[in-house]
């Protein structure tokens, strides 16, 4: 998947809304960060992030190394997360 990370690379801490790239079926296969205006960035779980899919459109903190895919598009390798809060509502709520 990506091109080049290293385990040395720094860390960076980035904050924006959780929003699915990708879907089989009604699972999320790929997550992305939304961050105000720093761009879109792939997200790599791991272990660490796991649970993410769970809280999609949440805001979020997120601390890992970038990545570099073979097309270009830059990835976070996730090393853990903090949710900020939820940006979207849920609907049906009161259903």
């Amino acid at each position: 998947m990506t091109k080049s990370t290293s385990t040395d690379a720094p860390t960076h801490v980035l904050r924006g809304i959780l929003v699915p790239i990708d879907w089989d079926g009604d699972q999320v296969r790929t997550l992305a960060l939304e961050t105000d205006g720093e761009g879109e960035y792939l997200l790599e779980l791991g272990v660490s992030g796991a649970s993410m899919p769970r809280h999609l459109c949440f805001a979020v903190e997120v601390t890992g190394r970038l990545a570099l895919e073979d097309d270009g598009r830059a990835v976070l390798v996730v090393d853990h997360y903090r949710l900020l809060g939820r940006v979207v509502p849920q609907l049906f709520e009161n259903s």
